[in-house]
C-alpha cells in the first residue's frame, strides 16, 4: 500500500485537522455505531467497553470515541499519522505491533479498510480480528459495495484500493475465521446528516432509490439479497456459537 507525502495531502491528513468529528460524523457515528455499543454495556459502564479501530486515518472515529468516554485502541500503517495520533495523547499502535498484539477488544470497527487489503492477506487479518475478539463482541466494516457498479465510484476512486468485497467474499471470510455474518446491508443514513443538501437528497431520493432497487432484485436476484444503488456495504460479524461451529 502506497502511503507516501503525496498521499497524505491528497487525502488532506494533516495535524491541523486529525481528530476532528464533523456534526455530520457524530450524526452517521451515532446512528451506525451507538447502536452496537449500547448492545455491549447493557450489563456493564459504557466505558468498560473496548474498543479497537484498523485503520484510523484522520482520527475522527478516535476522538468520537473520546468524547463519547469510550476506550479506544487505533492501529495504522501510515507513520505520519501514527506521530500525530500520539502527540494528541491517542492510544495507537501500528499494523506489526498490533498482529503480535493479544488483547481482546468487544468492539472493532474498520471504516474504509478492507480494499486497501491485498486479497491474499484477507484470510489471515479476518482470522486475526476473530482472535482479538471477546465472546459477546462484534466487528464492524465499511467497505466499497462490491456487489453493485455503484460501487465502482468509490473502489476506484483510490489507487491503494486492491481487493474489491462484496457479500458474498465477506461470508467467506467470516466462515475461515469462525466468524457469523449478522448482517450485510448500506451504511446508515441519518436523515439530520448535518448538511442540509444530504438532508434533502436522502429525503427526495431514498424513497425512489428503495422502489428501484425493489424492482431491480425481483428481475435480477429473485435469491439473492443485493443493495444494488448503494455506494457502500457495511457488514456486522460476531463469533459463531459453539452449535453452528463445524
Amino acid at each position: 500500500m502506497i502511503f507516501d507525502e503525496n498521499y497524505s495531502n491528497w487525502k488532506d491528513w494533516n495535524h491541523s485537522n486529525f481528530g476532528k468529528t464533523s456534526l455530520q460524523d457524530i450524526k452517521y457515528f451515532d446512528a451506525q455505531i451507538n447502536p452496537l455499543i449500547k448492545s455491549l454495556h447493557n450489563s456493564r459502564k459504557r466505558h468498560d467497553v473496548r474498543v479497537l479501530e484498523l485503520g484510523f486515518g484522520n482520527g475522527n472515529f478516535l476522538n468520537y470515541c473520546k468524547t463519547n468516554n469510550l476506550s479506544v485502541t487505533g492501529v495504522e500503517l501510515n507513520e505520519s499519522l501514527l506521530k500525530i495520533a500520539k502527540s494528541e495523547k491517542f492510544d495507537v499502535i501500528d499494523f506489526e505491533s498490533f498482529k503480535k498484539n493479544n488483547d481482546n477488544f468487544d468492539l472493532i470497527v474498520a471504516f474504509d479498510v478492507l480494499e486497501h487489503v491485498p486479497p491474499n492477506e484477507l484470510e489471515q487479518l479476518f482470522v486475526k480480528l476473530s482472535n482479538c475478539l471477546n465472546k459477546e463482541g462484534c466487528i464492524f466494516f465499511r467497505f466499497p459495495n462490491g456487489d453493485s457498479p455503484f460501487g465502482l465510484v468509490n473502489q476506484n476512486g483510490d489507487i491503494t484500493h486492491v481487493s474489491s468485497i462484496g457479500s458474498f467474499k465477506i461470508s467467506h471470510l467470516a466462515d475461515v475465521a469462525s466468524l457469523d455474518v449478522e448482517r450485510v446491508c448500506p451504511p446508515a443514513q441519518p436523515l439530520i446528516a448535518g448538511n442540509y443538501l444530504i438532508t434533502l437528497h436522502r429525503l427526495i431520493f431514498g424513497p425512489v432509490k428503495m422502489f428501484l432497487n425493489f424492482l431491480i432484485k425481483i428481475i435480477m436476484f429473485p435469491d439473492k439479497k443485493i443493495y444494488f444503488f448503494s455506494t457502500n456495504l457495511t457488514a456486522t460479524l460476531r463469533k459463531k456459537t459453539k452449535q453452528n461451529n463445524r
